[in-house]
């Protein structure tokens, strides 16, 4: 049983006139959310807009609204990205591994008849991997292998031979040093250092079988350069 909404008195009819102006079935998605959920959603039951044509048709809308959503209990990780954000109002996109979902909210409610699911995610890069590496076989078991292989397998070796290249650069300051002993400890401050790691080796995995699989090194390395100055 829905609680007493505190501005449920005399004046009821007054202020359901305001109300009345935006019982549409476009504002009402933004409504649900600010002022009919601050209401507890009492407008729809108060005697004198359940006579309204329009109310009528939107207890309707709402009803058969829920008939279509065939489960919400998944939306709760889709809207409280948001709430841990402090924003009520929103586009949540969820890259999964082998889907993606986008969800808007607003006010605080999702609009769960806007929910998008579409394909690709995660596993599209493993899934690109593996065409790479199919063009790159030098023998037909390992393509055959490839061809054959999961992307739970693909994912291993993702974890297993693949690396992430990272080059730090920093240049040394030049400055003039009016006295020996000023200028060596700038130096030792203020050196070029260079950190490099990086492997133009090819590795070779070990799949399901006992196939081994040679990946280039061409295909095991993401480059990530940051250059800083001092």
């Amino acid at each position: 049983m829905l609680d007493v909404y505190e501005g449920l008195d005399d004046d009821i009819d007054k202020d359901y006139e305001e109300e009345e102006k935006l019982l549409n079935t476009i504002p009402l998605v933004l409504h649900m959310g600010s002022r009919f959920v601050r209401l507890g959603l009492a407008g729809f039951y108060v005697v004198a807009a359940a006579e309204e044509p329009q109310t009528e048709h939107c207890c309707c809308w709402r009803g058969s609204l829920c008939l279509q959503v065939p489960s919400v209990s998944f939306l709760s990780d889709l809207v409280s990205p948001l709430y841990t954000c402090g924003i009520d109002t929103g586009l949540v996109v969820d890259v999964g591994f082998t889907s993606c979902r986008v969800q808007p909210t607003c006010f605080g409610s999702p609009l769960t008849w806007a929910l998008k699911v579409s394909n690709g995610g995660a596993a599209a890069v493993l899934l690109q991997l593996q065409q790479d590496l199919i063009a790159a076989a030098e023998t037909e078991e390992q393509r055959q292998a490839l061809t054959n292989i999961s992307l739970e397998d693909l994912e291993d070796m993702l974890i297993k031979v693949a690396y992430v290249r990272y080059e730090l650069n920093i240049p040394q300051q030049q400055q003039q040093q009016q006295q020996q002993q000023q200028q060596q400890q700038q130096e030792q401050q203020q050196q070029q250092q260079q950190v490099v790691f990086e492997s133009s080796e090819s590795l070779e995995y070990i799949a399901k079988g006992g196939v081994v699989i040679k990946v280039p090194a061409q295909h095991r390395c993401g480059s990530l350069r940051s250059c800083c100055c001092c």
